[in-house]
């Protein structure tokens, strides 16, 4: 797959080589070599042979941003327990039953509390275990809120966790990961880009300006 900026060449080539084309249509003084019906054939050609090149780039651009932006939801959005690798797996692996039910009934202020003790560990399968299972039970107090449920003292500390939740989870994923998503996400934008300038550059083909003839006279396209 071609960069962005391969393709953005290529989409200046083109429009140079139409325009080039365009201009051998015409003598010095600005009028057309050919006849009316020819000269309106020969532009069509020049502009099938321009939407060619810009078909395939756009198609190029299209799929490269689909494998970019599926590139950016792993890394943003994936599973964090692929960053464990052997001890660290098997060690999340035997603590998640008791982690889970930690998360479930611990007081909101001590669950704060045991998260905060997490963070600090550093370690990585304790941090992805609570991380993932304080999670859900943030998004059950939520439930519980919009159906008019939620009892009082579960509100207690409940801010805080919030807070150190968001912090567990950037934690969770890897350094790697976030340098990953960051480069998938310049260039999903890269194409996004040149899909505009593909636009841009295909409308300076088609305007009326880019079919005038030399020395002012008009040119019909």
């Amino acid at each position: 797959m071609r960069s962005a900026e391969d393709l953005k060449k290529k989409i200046d080539r083109a429009v140079e080589t139409a325009e080039s084309e365009k201009t051998k249509l015409h003598k010095r003084d600005g009028s057309r070599i050919y006849s009316d019906g020819e000269h309106d054939e020969r532009l069509q050609q020049i502009a099938d042979a321009s939407n060619r090149v810009a078909g395939e780039v756009a198609e190029e651009l299209d799929t490269s941003a689909e494998e970019k932006e599926a590139e950016l939801n792993q890394y943003r959005y994936g599973d964090p327990s692929d960053a464990l690798v052997g001890p660290q797996l098997e060690d999340a692996n035997q603590k998640r039953v008791f982690v889970r039910e930690d998360c479930e009934t611990l007081p909101m202020p001590d669950l704060g509390r045991r998260l905060r003790s997490v963070l600090e560990s550093g370690k990585k399968e304790s941090i992805w275990l609570h991380a993932r299972y304080a999670k859900t039970r943030l998004a059950d107090i939520d439930r519980k809120a919009r159906a008019g449920e939620l009892e009082p003292q579960e509100t207690a500390g409940l801010t805080e966790v919030r807070n150190i939740l968001t912090l567990l989870e950037d934690k969770a994923t890897s350094s790697v990961n976030k340098r990953e998503a960051e480069r998938a996400e310049a260039e999903l934008q890269g194409a996004r880009d040149a899909k505009r300038y593909l636009y841009s550059r295909r409308a300076q083909v088609s305007s009326p300006h880019s079919r005038r003839a030399p020395q002012g006279h008009e040119v019909a396209a």
